[in-house]
């Protein structure tokens, strides 16, 4: 009889007749207390109407009747999980494999528990046993390659994406996660044509417009990134990582104010936020506002003390302030804190030249360069160095590999005009200071250099032209040539004294604490 109604209640679970199958349930449950069966799927329908609280207690019952049942066990284990209870679902799991050892089941969801405890080895292992029990679907395939993900296996878990693809070619998710691991391993375009396709597969997802946000602007297509990340926070408006990488996007645009706007926001939720704080402060040197970026650099130093990255930055705002020893305290603190900061030990070198400590400053750019071989800055900073040290010739070639990488820059065509005008190479010195000024007309340096090789070599062809630009600068009150060149071109005692006094305050400023005080 019981057996008849079990059947009849199987059928209409299966149909989706929960209720009506679940009283048939209890029917059989009122006779026979301790039905295995019945207690069994009773708890299973409990657990897919989310039910999960009834169906842990009722799963617990019946394991009371058999300790050893593989599919209560199981089940039980899936609620448990459900419930968030990830080490009760690991005993059951471990329960149920030690009855059947080949229960795949069992093993791949044991791997999902393990991962969503964060032990991704144990959960790879749990995996890779599972592939040798059933043939892998698309599902374990996605799992295996995520915790490969986690793991930072990066190729690995490519590779197992790619299995998955070739057995679920229209889920969104693995193509969003394909893109994922090509962008881990620099592969943006790779990433970029992955994440269109997840897109296109699922329209709705903030992951994939996250992802092909970050693609982009690794491919420095910032304005469309930009569009990506505004999806993004349509989509999931408390998504900060997309804020951050808009603020971030909008720097590049050049547009800090509305940059800052993103960081605050941030930091609205956030206020620990240290990596907003260091953006926030890098947007307020853009915008000019130095005391409040030093204020935001301070905040984010207070909060880690070590974090190399403010450290860095706070030290390139007191270079712009010409505070020098500070600049060189906190690039110190920097390189003590990440040996293999580039950017810190740059800035180190740039402090100490400043303070014209120039051997120490070339060993820094030295190890600069050996962690970043082909950054033009430093290039150009230890060329312009070697120039302090007399020893221009040295230098020409760091210019050159310094205009190979970034020839857009006038201030490494300034330094190599500066060099060849020092070696009286005087028309090359012309050449480079005329594309100095191509690509800032207002660059002070580059005229004094191109003038002064002009009178050197007697070439008057533009000497109105330098007339007139010298005259606009000195009026301008910036030190356009030297006040000894000035007197070669130029008979205005006037104009004359005002460039001296310029040499002066540029090149002998006053000291921030003068020796005499006049007492």
């Amino acid at each position: 009889m019981n057996d008849h109604i079990l059947q009849n209640a199987w059928r209409l679970h299966q149909a989706g007749q929960f209720a009506e199958a679940a009283r048939l349930y209890n029917q059989v449950l009122s006779t026979n207390p301790r039905h295995l069966g019945a207690l069994q799927m009773l708890g299973y329908l409990h657990f897919q109407r989310g039910e999960l609280r009834d169906a842990d207690r009722i799963m617990e019952r019946a394991l009371t009747i058999n300790p050893a049942s593989v599919d209560v066990l199981y089940n039980r284990g899936c609620v448990q999980q459900a419930l968030g209870r990830h080490k009760d679902a690991l005993t059951s799991f471990d329960r149920a494999l030690g009855v059947k050892p080949d229960y795949a089941p069992a093993m791949v969801n044991r791997g999902n528990v393990l991962a969503q405890m964060g032990r991704f080895a144990d959960a790879l292992a749990s995996y890779d046993l599972a592939l040798h029990l059933v043939p892998p679907s698309a599902e374990l395939l996605l799992n295996r390659g995520n915790t490969l993900f986690e793991l930072g296996r990066y190729a690995d878990a490519l590779a197992s994406y790619e299995q998955a693809l070739a057995k679920e070619p229209q889920a969104a998710i693995i193509w969003n996660n394909r893109g994922n691991a090509q962008a881990e391993l620099g592969r943006h375009a790779d990433a970029l044509a992955s994440f269109n396709r997840a897109i296109a597969l699922n329209p709705n997802s903030p992951d994939s417009y996250f992802g092909r946000g970050t693609a982009l602007a690794k491919l420095n297509r910032d304005k469309e990134a930009l569009a990506d990340f505004d999806k993004t926070l349509v989509l999931d408006p408390g998504n900060v990582a997309a804020l951050h990488s808009r603020g971030r996007a909008l720097r590049m645009l050049k547009r800090s104010a509305e940059a800052l706007a993103a960081f605050d926001a941030i930091l609205a939720r956030e206020p620990r936020h240290v990596e907003a704080l260091i953006d926030k402060a890098i947007a307020l040197g853009e915008l000019n506002r130095t005391d409040d970026s030093l204020a935001a650099l301070d905040t984010a130093i207070a909060i880690i003390p070590g974090n190399g990255e403010a450290l860095t930055n706070r030290a390139s705002v007191l270079l712009r302030l010409r505070r020098f020893d500070e600049a060189s305290a906190d690039s110190e603190r920097a390189v003590r804190a990440d040996p293999k900061n580039s950017a810190a030990w740059h800035n180190l070198g740039s402090a100490l030249a400043a303070l014209k400590r120039y051997q120490e400053a070339l060993g820094c750019f030295d190890k600069a360069l050996a962690l970043a071989p082909d950054s033009a800055t430093t290039l150009n900073n230890r060329g312009g160095t070697m120039i302090r040290l007399k020893q221009e010739e040295a230098a020409l070639p760091f210019f050159e590999k310094a205009l190979q990488h970034n020839p857009a820059d006038p201030d490494i065509w300034v330094n190599r005009a500066r060099a060849y005008s020092n070696l009286r190479r005087f028309s090359r010195a012309i050449a480079d200071s005329d594309q100095a000024l191509a690509l800032a007309p207002d660059l002070a340096a580059a005229t004094r250099i191109g003038v002064h090789a002009r009178l050197h070599i007697c070439d008057w062809s533009r000497r109105e032209e330098d007339k007139h630009r010298v005259t606009a600068g000195l009026k301008g009150g910036q030190r356009v040539i030297t006040a000894l060149d000035h007197r070669g071109m130029c008979y205005s005692e006037h104009e004359s004294l005002l460039a001296a006094r310029l040499w002066a305050a540029e090149e002998y400023p006053p000291a921030p604490n003068p020796l005499w005080q006049g007492e």
